[in-house]
């Protein structure tokens, strides 16, 4: 007798494929602040003391267990930096010196930006006051031709240096009023001294020293 067709068993649906997990790309290199440093630490004495036989009672009594323990501590070494290999702290380390020497060459830039902004007005003022009148205007004209401020970035390096420049050749100049210029900013406070520290710092902005 042939067999009822309702008792066979439905074939069974195809396999879905398995997909693999993607890939989780690796966390960028970071070096630990003071503050990070400071937090890990908290950690560390809390995991530390909470295994105290009166803390540990009461914190059971709230839902706390060996597995959360357990994985605080993974939590803590891998956050530290435990299993990290050579190459990545070396990384890290490089990042870091990258880092530092950008914010030097800012902070250079900066303080020759500052120079430029108080000596660059300064200096026309001087020769406005003590250049006399009939030659005020050529005297301003040859002094900073092709010379004028530059906002905050590389283009100071140049201006400066062009000033500083400008600045050497008075006392070898036949224009009326330019030893009274410079000994008149020298009064105010660009004595030699303080263009010596300026010359310093676009050596260093230049990368020629350090």
């Amino acid at each position: 007798m042939p067999k009822d067709k309702s008792d066979k068993k439905p074939a069974p649906s195809p396999a879905s494929p398995v997909t693999a997990p993607a890939a989780t790309a690796p966390a960028p290199a970071r070096r630990l602040q003071e503050t990070d440093l400071r937090f890990l630490g908290r950690v560390s004495r809390f995991l530390a003391s909470i295994m105290d036989a009166d803390v540990i009672g009461r914190a059971r009594t709230s839902g706390y267990s060996l597995q959360e323990h357990q994985r605080g501590w993974a939590l803590q070494r891998a956050a530290s930096g435990e299993g990290r290999s050579l190459d990545h702290l070396f990384t890290v380390r490089d990042q870091h010196l990258t880092k530092l020497g950008k914010a030097e060459q800012q902070r250079l830039l900066e303080a020759i930006d500052e120079f430029e902004n108080h000596w660059f007005p300064v200096t026309r003022a001087v020769i406005r006051r003590v250049v006399p009148r009939a030659h005020r205007e050529a005297f301003t004209e040859a002094f900073f031709h092709d010379l004028a401020q530059q906002p905050l970035g590389p283009g100071v390096i140049t201006s400066v240096s062009t000033f500083l420049q400008r600045l050497d050749g008075l006392p070898k100049s036949k224009l009326p009023g330019a030893d009274a210029v410079r000994s008149t900013l020298s009064e105010r406070g660009l004595t030699a001294a303080r263009e010596a520290e300026v010359r310093a710092l676009l050596d260093l902005a230049r990368g020629q020293q350090g």
